[in-house]
């Protein structure tokens, strides 16, 4: 069974290694000599980029603005260190953040690992992160689950917004097809 820890400051994310947690979300105080036990250790990271990215109604603006000056730094750092990253959102599907916008967090780790690990971290890697290896990646005898945009996001992440879906195709069916 795998096991994520949910880790706010350095000596949480530690707390979580040594407990040999699956993977670390949120993980805000990552250091370099923490990024390095989690590579050792196949420990995911899980930043939630969008959880603080977001602008919020009723946000105490001075945690906000320490987050935002931290957290792109930790991605950094993650990815630096080889540390596997994947991407989760939080979102729970409210009027202020409904399921198709989760999209979003593509974006924000775009800004710092670039397009092609942002794409990454969102399919293979969230893949492996929850240990199913047969989805993920379009491969021989993996189960389908796609998606076809106006655009590449290679080049341009927003092109994964959902009034740019063309096709959705899951567990080799197709739900939406405008091609």
């Amino acid at each position: 069974m795998k096991a994520a820890s949910h880790a706010y400051v350095d000596s949480a994310i530690q707390n979580s290694i040594e407990s040999k947690f699956d993977n670390i979300e949120h993980g805000l105080g990552l250091t370099e000599d923490l990024a390095e036990r989690m590579k050792k250790m196949n420990i995911f990271y899980v930043p939630t980029l969008a959880a603080y990215k977001r602008m919020r109604n009723n946000v105490n603006e001075y945690r906000y603005q320490i987050i935002r000056k931290y957290i792109e730094k930790e991605v950094k750092i993650a990815s630096d260190t080889g540390v596997k990253i994947a991407t989760g959102t939080d979102y729970v599907g409210t009027l202020d953040e409904p399921h198709g916008h989760n999209y979003i967090e593509i974006t924000y780790f775009s800004e710092v690992i670039g397009n092609k690990m942002a794409l990454r971290a969102a399919t293979s890697s969230a893949a492996e992160c929850l240990g199913m290896e047969n989805i993920g990646r379009i491969k021989k005898n993996f189960l389908t689950n796609m998606i076809a945009v106006k655009g590449n996001p290679l080049k341009d992440v927003n092109a994964l917004k959902p009034e740019n879906i063309l096709l959705v195709v899951k567990g080799g069916k197709v739900l939406k097809n405008l091609l």
